[in-house]
């Protein structure tokens, strides 16, 4: 069972999601049958991201919940504000604020009770405020959070998040080129260390920054990239901002239409009309 999660999470570690999910799939009744609950909820958290990392977001929601009502009983601390964190990255990704900003206060008072500096918790915490005000267009606000995840100095995933979330703030800030190189620099990163998904995610993030910022043809070759490792992966709300991106409006209609049978109608809505997605939406 345990190997079943490393191998789950190795998997999705390298885009090789179909596989990733089959083995947590087969990892977590193993779990409940051992009654192993913290096993059952780190299954749980690690399907989760493959929900997230597929344009899953309702699935991938509902697990984390599931994870925090398993850790909750079990009293774990340190697994309750990781998935605090996690859930309420997610759902300002998807818009939903509120729910967002409920689930980091909780996150941010777990973490002050506990013992030790938590770094990579404080980190997260750094990286979802960014997360937020970019989404919200506060890209001073992102700018800042991004370089206090980075003082931290979690570790490598962390650290590389932060670094990437300050390229593109400082693109939006007004330094183009300067923010364009870093965030290359951080895609490259990505790849040399095999982490496909996040290389993906980068360039389709400086994409749409370039697109906003009047650069559409780096933009336009930066998407196209992205979207031939998110099209075979059937991420249909990655695939829909390609799209866009490109110019192939049909397309990209074509995307949000099955998104739109994905995931609910409030989910879809909220989604659309984060302040950083609106020239996309009416492009």
């Amino acid at each position: 069972m345990q190997a079943l999660l490393v191998l789950g999470g190795a998997q999705d570690d390298l885009g090789q999601f179909e596989a990733a999910e089959e083995s947590l799939r087969n990892a977590i009744p193993r779990a409940e049958q051992l009654h192993d609950a913290e096993y059952a909820g780190v299954g749980r958290q690690y399907l989760a991201t493959v929900m997230e990392e597929t344009g899953r977001w309702p699935d991938a929601l509902r697990l984390r919940t599931e994870a925090l009502g398993i850790f909750a009983n079990m009293k774990r601390a340190y697994r309750i504000a990781h998935t605090l964190v996690a859930r309420g990255r997610l759902s300002a990704q998807a818009g939903q604020f509120s729910e967002a900003a409920t689930d980091l206060e909780q996150a941010r008072a777990t973490v002050e009770k506990m013992e030790g500096k938590q770094p990579q918790l404080h980190a997260r915490l750094s990286l979802a405020a960014s997360e937020i005000a970019y989404y919200r267009n506060q890209w001073r606000d992102a700018l800042r959070f991004a370089r206090q995840a980075g003082e931290w100095n979690a570790g490598i995933e962390d650290n590389a998040e932060a670094e990437r979330l300050v390229a593109l703030a400082t693109i939006r800030t007004g330094s183009i080129d300067e923010g364009a190189a870093a965030c290359q620099h951080a895609i490259q990163q990505a790849e040399e260390k095999s982490r496909p998904y996040q290389a993906a995610r980068g360039k389709l993030l400086l994409a749409q920054a370039l697109w906003d910022v009047e650069r559409r043809d780096a933009a336009g070759a930066l998407a196209r990239s992205g979207l031939a490792f998110f099209e075979p992966r059937h991420n249909v709300e990655a695939v829909w901002r390609c799209r866009k991106l490109t110019g192939d409006g049909a397309q990209a209609t074509l995307a949000l239409d099955e998104l739109k049978q994905l995931w609910s109608e409030d989910v879809v809505r909220s989604y659309l009309a984060r302040p950083d997605l609106k020239n996309l939406v009416t492009a």
